[in-house]
């Protein structure tokens, strides 16, 4: 029987009572094994900061980062759990998808990670190396390249590798698609409609709110409700609250509360360079694997439903954006005049802190955030859970208690960005806590 979930449950009571009598967070820095069966390993993590670097170097675009990363971790967790399937009394899951699990007992797991994730990231980065990190990696295993168990495991994993990226080839990502807003196909614009013209640049990726999903039935499947209608008080609030917190103010007229917002906005942005928003999850994923001492097998798992969640956020949100084509804040308040609500106030001078490429409703970054928050909630067993968290769009580092005030800052950051109103960010946050939801009840469980 694994032992891990009890085992995880009290290292987080234990911690949750040190830490209200006082003792210091660092007691639990070295947390020993969870698991009797299996090995503490920092071999996913090790990857997934590789695959992230590789992100950045290639300013790869959000969508593609939350594809890429599924690739990934889906691939390690299949080769893993495959070998882990043919052991006697290992703990093992259902598979994502490859099941006809031909591998010898003795084949070695973390070979088998270091390997799928090689050819994984190859196919996708072709203009990057990863024979540095692989060579690296596999030196550190007992026996090394020679050993007959290492040498089963890359022969495995790579196989594992090939059949994921294979089954995905064909599922829409790359499509070349001219997104018309449905609002805008009889060529009687309502005001509220989202264009190319009105934005000033196309959307990015558009070909993702029709890709066929991981996890769900189809892409509208956690499609969010829809935008409030324009004479609405919600909407008005909602134009009032964007026009007032997230009006660009240049440095030297900043106040402090300005310069608070600012900072907010900017350290969850996931701009071009950096590992975009799915990135800032991945690397709290990693804090609570590090801090948990967790195991190669529980890793793979973490990361693999981590990665599906994330990659169908994509696609839930896209299909939203696809559906609705609603205006971005900068619009609404340019043309507010037009939009049929007294309340509202157009002021043609006003600009965010950042526009924003995309329809607006629903948040991109919020969906993210419900659906990653609701995997490590479940895979933790707690909200509380203090980590840190650098973002790579600043060089900030911030300190979180709560999965969930992080998720509650999310919110805030867009509002304080200027480029979403808070009923879009309500909305996607919701449907992205009912995906993770969907996951981790549905995919990878553990069989008997």
């Amino acid at each position: 029987m694994n032992k891990a979930p009890r085992r995880r449950a009290l290292v987080v009571l234990l911690a949750a009572v040190f830490t209200l009598i006082g003792c210091s967070d660092d007691l639990f820095t070295d947390v020993p094994p969870i698991s009797e069966d299996d090995t503490i390993s920092d071999i996913v993590a090790e990857w997934n900061r590789v695959f992230l670097d590789a992100a950045r170097q290639a300013e790869a675009n959000t969508a593609g980062v939350s594809r890429a990363g599924a690739l990934l971790h889906v691939a390690q967790f299949d080769a893993v759990n495959g070998i882990n399937a043919v052991m006697d009394a290992q703990q093992h899951y259902e598979s994502y998808h490859v099941s006809n699990f031909d591998v010898p007992s003795s084949a070695s797991r973390e070979a088998a990670a270091i390997e799928s994730a090689f050819v994984v990231l190859s196919e996708l980065f072709p203009d990057q190396e990863f024979d540095g990190e692989r060579e690296e990696a596999i030196d550190t295993l007992p026996g090394g390249a020679n050993q007959t168990a290492v040498q089963q495991g890359l022969k495995w994993g790579a196989a594992v590798a090939r059949e994921i990226i294979d089954r995905r080839a064909s599922d829409g990502h790359d499509e070349e698609l001219n997104y018309t807003p449905p609002c805008d196909e009889n060529g009687e614009r309502p005001p509220s409609c989202w264009t190319r013209d009105l934005q000033g640049r196309p959307w990015s990726s558009p070909q993702f709110a029709s890709m066929t999903p991981w996890t769900m039935t189809g892409p509208d499947q956690f499609r969010a409700p829809g935008p409030p209608a324009l004479d609405s008080q919600e909407y008005a609030d909602a134009v009032k609250e964007v026009k007032e917190l997230g009006a660009f103010v240049a440095e030297e007229r900043r106040v402090e509360v300005d310069q608070k917002r600012h900072d907010t906005a900017l350290f969850w942005q996931g701009g071009g360079g950096t590992s975009r928003p799915p990135g800032k999850w991945y690397l709290i994923a990693q804090t609570v694997t590090e801090s948990l001492g967790t195991t190669l097998t529980e890793d793979t798992r973490l990361f693999a439903l981590l990665s599906m969640a994330l990659a169908d956020a994509t696609v839930a949100c896209w299909d939203s954006k696809f559906a609705y084509g609603f205006w971005r804040p900068v619009n609404a308040i340019h043309y507010a005049d037009g939009d049929g609500n007294d309340q509202t106030v157009a002021d043609p001078d006003w600009q965010p802190r950042a526009e924003g490429g995309s329809p607006e409703y629903s948040s991109g970054l919020t969906t993210y955030a419900g659906a990653a928050e609701t995997i490590l909630v479940d895979f933790v067993g707690t909200d509380d859970f203090t980590f840190e968290l650098t973002s790579d769009d600043t060089g900030e580092t911030r300190r979180y208690h709560r999965f969930s005030e992080a998720t509650e800052q999310n919110v805030l950051s867009r509002i304080y960005l200027g480029n979403h109103f808070r009923f879009s960010l309500e909305d996607g946050l919701g449907a992205g806590r009912a995906l993770g939801q969907h996951i981790t009840t549905t995919f990878l469980q553990p069989v008997d």
